[in-house]
């Protein structure tokens, strides 16, 4: 949409049918931006709706460009849809968990990794796992899902992780407060996505070390609410284990241990999807490994 307001044209832009509040508020925004700087208003478009309007958008000659994020599986008909017309797409694709609520509204699949090696800092390490993991309660694309340590470490670094989650599973609230950080997931669909995912975990040999419920809140008035506990999954052997390669979209952190940083590379890989990853070391030879062309199959490291 940044590109379409620099190049002068003017956007539709339509957002999940579970989020139309958080889009008009942040439509109210741009459009007081706008309009404060000489724009009309009308150059951010707002429709709110479900698969229907999306694909009305598709099929409409006033509109060039199609710009969707979602599924591989929508985004290969979208793309398909666009090309007839002789209009360009511009894609964001996961894949491995798509919703079960109506088509247009799907769950990209990135499964990110995060690599500890034993030089890292670890306090570092520790802290920025936490956040990549548990930030904005797993609910956003670049979510750190699958976390893998070196074996030497891997005992003290679980130790600090499981008290940071304890810590952090204590300040669990309204968004909007100063005090909270883990919100709720957007929607009962999304909480019974993560006790699923909890249920394949223990069938696949996975140790729950915190978490793996549905949290009741304190506060009276928030009972009731989409609240799950941060759940960290620890795995002694990876053979068979699918889960880790799912997206969930919940604060579900997979951890497991390697001995070399090549297998660590091949851990991260082995997705079919890469949208970011990270490698925590002190060591320049592990970083040129790690993003040289036998390294991280990511957009972004």
């Amino acid at each position: 949409m940044s590109l379409a307001l620099i190049c002068g044209d003017a956007s539709v832009w339509k957002p999940a049918q579970t989020t139309p509040l958080c889009a008009i508020a942040t439509n109210k925004i741009i459009v007081r931006v706008l309009q404060e700087n000489g724009y009309p208003g009308a150059i951010s478009a707002l429709i709110c709706g479900g698969g229907e309007v999306g694909a009305a958008l598709v099929d409409s000659s006033e509109v060039d460009l199609i710009s969707f994020t979602g599924s591989e599986a929508r985004g290969r008909l979208v793309s398909m849809e666009a090309a007839g017309k002789f209009k360009q797409s511009l894609l964001e694709l996961g894949g491995n968990n798509v919703s079960t609520e109506p088509a247009h509204c799907v769950y990209k699949a990135k499964t990110q990794a995060a690599i500890v090696m034993p030089d890292a800092n670890i306090k570092l390490a520790l802290q920025s796992c936490t956040f990549a993991a548990l930030g904005t309660a797993g609910q956003r694309c670049t979510t750190t899902r699958r976390l893998y340590l070196h074996s030497s470490i891997a005992d003290d670094f679980l130790k600090g992780l499981v008290n940071a989650y304890k810590s952090c599973a204590q300040r669990i609230g309204r968004p909007e407060d100063s005090n909270t950080l883990i919100g709720p997931l957007h929607s009962p669909d999304s909480v019974d996505r993560y006790l699923k995912a909890v249920e394949k975990i223990k069938a696949q040999g996975g140790d729950i070390l915190i978490g793996g419920e549905q949290y009741v809140h304190a506060d009276s008035s928030l009972k009731g609410g989409n609240w799950v506990a941060p759940t960290i999954a620890f795995y002694r052997n990876l053979e068979g284990v699918s889960i880790i390669k799912e997206e969930t979209f919940a604060p579900i952190l997979h951890v497991a241990t390697f001995e070399t940083l090549d297998e660590a590379i091949a851990l991260n890989n082995g997705v079919a999807q890469g949208l970011s990853s990270a490698l925590f070391t002190q060591d320049m030879g592990n970083v040129f490994q790690w993003i040289g062309p036998e390294g991280s199959d990511c957009g972004s490291e």
